[in-house]
């Protein structure tokens, strides 16, 4: 497992349950025709999250396939899907497969939709994916991708009010922006991408582009007591008790490098912001943190040439 895919899988957990509203999501698969697709492609599948999140909105009889290039990812992902079947009693055909989405197994033409969340901001060169998806989509297929702008989005959750930090607040958000266009340089992707898709998007292999904001916000408000919120605070709890802050020390320090910064430096900020996340974990608990995080997310459809 490389540690990209390491880094992946440490986002993996009960979080991501809650990035989606089923009806934003009816309403997306009526918008783009997906609900009437019958072969469906999940580029960097994961743990499955965003197949399960859009299968009760397919039509029966869907085929639905999922890659990932991490074997143990593919296993999660099978067995959580195929219970999730189960469950909600979905008439739905599952294969889950080994893949890169850089280099898809599969035929010329093979799918008529494939879907990504969140896979671009992890691959060095998200044109050569998206020409992968554009080779496997048949004429007339759905392109739909969920990608963020990290940046954005994390530096809007630490504008707490006007009684915040300036120093602080800039400070964590420099450390955040030295790492992801660090990350970007090693060719580990960038997580901020979300903006650049419609400049990503070869005319010659898609029409039709159209883009939305996600709609999911997470409202963090005491006693915490949404499934949500929970899920939040448990997963930052967990990171803070593991020393991890946003990436684990050893990805964050080679990225902190290759962006442009110091090992004396990275270690003072490291630590800076561990404690700034713990601070942030003891108003919690004293029921003190009143906040949104929406996040800046699109979600943009394309049709295949």
């Amino acid at each position: 497992m490389s540690d990209q895919e390491t880094h992946s899988i440490l986002y993996f957990g009960e979080t991501r349950e809650h990035w989606w509203n089923e009806d934003y999501l009816a309403l997306i698969a009526a918008r783009t025709q997906l609900g009437s697709r019958q072969r469906i492609l999940d580029v960097g599948t994961g743990f499955g999250h965003f197949a399960r999140a859009l299968l009760p909105h397919l039509r029966p009889g869907v085929t639905v396939v999922g890659v990932d290039p991490e074997p143990v990812s593919v296993a999660e992902a099978e067995r959580r899907t195929s219970r999730f079947v189960k469950l909600r009693g979905l008439d739905a055909h599952l294969d889950f497969q080994v893949g890169r989405a850089e280099s898809l197994p599969f035929a010329d033409a093979h799918f008529d939709a494939v879907v990504a969340q969140t896979v671009l901001i992890h691959v060095a060169d998200p044109v050569v994916a998206l020409a992968e998806m554009a080779r496997v989509l048949a004429p007339g297929g759905l392109l739909l991708l969920a990608e963020p702008n990290n940046m954005a989005g994390n530096v809007a959750q630490l504008i707490v009010g006007p009684e915040l930090d300036l120093d602080a607040t800039l400070r964590l958000a420099a450390f955040e922006m030295r790492c992801e266009l660090g990350k970007a340089k090693l060719g580990h992707g960038f997580n901020s991408l979300g903006e650049s898709l419609p400049r990503l998007l070869d005319p010659a292999l898609f029409a039709g582009v159209r883009a939305w904001q996600w709609d999911r916000t997470l409202v963090l408000r005491p006693p915490y007591a949404s499934a949500e919120a929970q899920a939040e605070i448990a997963e930052r709890r967990d990171f803070h008790r593991q020393g991890v802050f946003i990436w684990p020390r050893a990805d964050a320090e080679r990225y902190y490098l290759a962006g442009g910064g110091t090992a004396a430096a990275f270690e003072a900020d490291y630590q800076f912001g561990l404690a700034a996340e713990g601070a942030w974990l003891a108003r919690v608990d004293r029921g003190e943190v009143g906040s949104l995080s929406g996040g800046v997310n699109y979600l943009v459809a394309a049709t295949r040439r």
